[in-house]
């Protein structure tokens, strides 16, 4: 179960799991369901973010 809130007139719900993280054996392979919770969750703010590209650093060199 979920409990959201309302800002600005609208539903919010953050930070909602839809898969597993893809770490460990789960990297590079097809998503996987998120984890249960049990109890009420507050999607109150938002997950971790992906990395993204950084232009400033494209050009290192990679080992």
């Amino acid at each position: 179960m979920l409990k959201g809130k309302v800002e600005d007139g609208l539903r919010i719900y953050r930070g909602i799991p839809y898969a597993a993280p893809p770490t460990g054996d789960l990297r590079w392979r097809p998503p996987q369901p998120a984890p249960k919770w049990k109890g009420v969750r507050l999607p109150d703010q938002f997950g971790r973010a992906c990395i993204q590209s950084n232009p400033a650093i494209e050009n290192l060199p990679a080992q």
